[in-house]
């Protein structure tokens, strides 16, 4: 019993130096290959499944039973596409930041509309992948609890997902494509082009 409290965080210490040796050396990319690691997010998707009005039409609509299962298929959907702006923030962060290691040495008061653009980029990723990271944590609890199987309670409505960290996630996302897509612009409209269509 007393090696368990000892390997276990070893083990979890371990995973983690693992995990970030491994985005250390993975994570060296340059910015002409962004498109390549964005994935696609079909915001119109989510916008419907997140909608209250569907939702409430959908309960109207089915009895108990179907519901349950037909909003079991609509928390996985809009779980993936969550993941896929968490991913994408994630993203649009790591290559804010090596963006800024350029700018590290440089006095703030000297930073020009560019420059505070990368800053925008940073600030708004950070933000945007804490509130999908949460919203994913809600599902998960959902999911582990198997929530959908509880037929005493209401099935979770989706509009709860669309909430995270006191803003809109929806909004938060498209403020940072802007955001990123400013930027991409005033250097390289081609690249722009491309990370647009990427995602």
């Amino acid at each position: 019993m007393n090696r368990t409290f000892v390997l276990v965080p070893l083990l979890i210490g371990g995973c983690t130096l693992l995990y970030a040796l491994i985005d250390r050396i993975t994570g060296l990319w340059c910015t002409r290959e962004l498109p390549l690691f964005l994935r696609r997010v079909d915001l119109q998707l989510l916008e419907e499944l997140l909608d209250p009005a569907e939702e409430a039409k959908l309960r109207r609509q089915m009895s108990a039973r179907a519901f349950r299962r037909a909003q079991r298929g609509r928390i996985l959907a809009a779980r993936e596409q969550i993941r896929r702006i968490a991913h994408n923030a994630r993203i649009f962060l790591k290559w804010g930041n090596e963006e800024y290691k350029q700018l590290a040495q440089k006095n703030r008061g000297d930073f020009d509309d560019g420059n505070h653009m990368v800053l925008a980029v940073i600030r708004s990723a950070a933000e945007v992948e804490r509130a999908a990271l949460l919203v994913l944590a809600k599902v998960l609890l959902w999911r582990l609890t198997l929530v959908h199987l509880w037929t005493m309670l209401p099935s979770p409505s989706l509009y709860d997902l669309r909430e995270a960290m006191g803003g809109d996630l929806l909004q938060r996302y498209e403020m940072l494509t802007a955001s990123a897509g400013q930027l991409l612009l005033a250097s390289d409209r081609e690249l722009y082009e491309l990370v647009r269509a990427a995602q």
